[in-house]
């Protein structure tokens, strides 16, 4: 059994990464972005652990990632 952790599992293409991986017996944790009732329905039918809500951040704007004073 592997450990998958889906970014975006809750609908579209990370929805369907959750239903395939759940379906061959791997413990699968998936993010959701806009949806809390949505995820919570894919975890209900996949048996996946929905392990919070995410929000995009572009990091490119954070000075101590792009090493400068």
């Amino acid at each position: 059994m592997r450990t998958v952790v889906v970014t975006g599992g809750s609908r579209g293409i990370g929805e369907a990464i959750v239903r395939r991986f759940t379906a061959e017996g791997d413990q699968v944790y998936f993010l959701y972005e806009k949806s809390v009732e949505q995820a919570a329905k894919v975890a209900k039918e996949t048996g996946a652990t929905v392990d919070g809500e995410f929000r995009y951040s572009n990091t490119l704007r954070h000075r101590h990632l792009r090493n400068e004073s």
